[in-house]
């Protein structure tokens, strides 16, 4: 047997060019070397099939593209960053079911980003085109993208402020001009040309400037009221009172005069019921602001009297008629109309009470003052209005 090896492997050594083996312990040496490399042969290629037949169970179950859809591809546009973004879930080690689950949320976010670059617009500000980070998004650089979305935003942000500050500048200005026609339509007597263009003041300004939009509401709430358009009016109003009771403290001025605003339209529609509680409100208002005796606490007292005597409740207005006229001798010229006004109104409800004689003395006082050239004075059924809104 030892004979046939040493013959075989000499006759082998003589094909490749070697000279032939001696003794049995040189041919032992050789076959020892031989076995060795072979094992280690085996042993390395094994090792390479082994990792071949893993890579091809692993493409099988999460295949480069595909979609979580079966069978749908994935666009050229998407195989790059999808395997980069692949290969950066399985560099940290990330298990093969949940690399799955991240690579079909990645395929909606990044079609979601894609159509969000689509629509987006570009200007000649901006110093990177979106088309550009479209392309950069596409090759995988995920940082550099998000940089210039970053450069981008924050140079739209800047562009979009300085263009709404300068087109809030031009709507002001343009509803300023349209409050100018409507006030001086307002002097004319054109009420309803006036509320026209006090609506188009309202439409016209910037959504954040609701202090000046009460102001207007008010205009074109007067306005309104003077035409006899008063669900316009009242409309207006009540639109002013809740801004103004949003944005200033409850016994701010400028409350009390649209609670009294919105209560004399009530009072024009009829509705007592409606306008009591709000002439009651504005009062308490004024009072605290203005005090006691000043001509606005007159004027509320007044109306809240004239809506009493309209409910027939004579004996309620008579104090805050009397109360009025106090106020007003106190604090207006002997001659004012308004003055004039408290004395007949307060003298209509002397004689509803059967007060004649006072009332004769206080009629003939307010004639007494009264002069040619005087203003008219309103007057309903015996009563006198002392007051229309004020666009304050």
């Amino acid at each position: 047997m030892e004979a046939f090896i040493r013959d075989t492997v000499n006759a082998a050594a003589a094909a490749a060019g070697f000279p032939p083996l001696g003794d049995s312990e040189t041919l032992m040496a050789f076959l020892i070397v031989v076995a060795a490399l072979a094992l280690v042969f085996g042993i390395v290629i094994g090792r390479i099939a082994a990792r071949r037949r893993s890579t091809a169970a692993e493409t099988m179950a999460t295949p480069l593209l595909t979609s979580r859809h079966a069978g749908e591809a994935v666009s050229e546009s998407v195989a790059v960053p999808y395997g980069t973004y692949q290969h950066f879930l399985t560099e940290r080690g990330v298990p093969q079911p949940e690399i799955r689950n991240r690579l079909n949320e990645y395929l909606e976010q990044f079609d979601a980003v894609r159509a969000g670059l689509d629509g987006l617009g570009e200007g000649p500000e901006t110093p990177f085109a979106f088309g550009e980070v479209r392309e950069i998004l596409e090759a995988g650089a995920f940082a550099r993208a998000a940089d210039l979305l970053t450069s981008l935003g924050e140079d739209h942000a800047r562009i979009g402020r300085d263009l709404k500050s300068v087109a809030d500048q031009r709507l002001m200005a343009a509803a300023s001009v349209r409050v100018l026609i409507g006030d001086l339509l307002s002097a004319q007597g054109a009420h309803d040309g006036a509320a026209k263009h006090y609506q188009d003041a309202i439409d016209t300004l910037p959504p954040d400037e609701d202090t000046i939009r009460c102001d207007y509401l008010n205009k074109h709430g007067t306005a309104s009221y003077n035409a006899a358009k008063f669900n316009a009016a009242a409309d207006s109003f009540a639109k002013a009172l809740s801004l103004r009771e949003r944005l200033f403290d409850a016994h701010d001025p400028r409350i009390g005069t649209t609670l009294n605003n919105l209560a004399m339209v009530h009072y024009a529609q009829g509705n007592y019921e409606a306008a009591e509680p709000l002439y009651k409100k504005a009062l308490i208002v004024d009072e605290r602001n203005y005090g006691g005796d000043h001509p606005a606490i007159a004027t509320d007292l007044n109306n809240l009297a004239l809506l009493h005597k309209k409910q027939g409740n004579i004996l309620a207005a008579e104090p805050l008629l009397k109360r009025a006229l106090i106020i007003k001798e106190k604090s207006l010229p002997s001659r004012d109309p308004s003055l004039i006004r408290g004395m007949r109104n307060y003298a209509s409800v002397l004689r509803a009470l059967k007060r004649t004689e006072e009332a004769d003395k206080l009629e003939l006082r307010a004639n007494a003052l009264a002069t040619n050239d005087a203003p008219p004075i309103a007057r309903e059924k015996g009563d006198t209005e002392d007051a229309l809104p004020v666009s304050a």
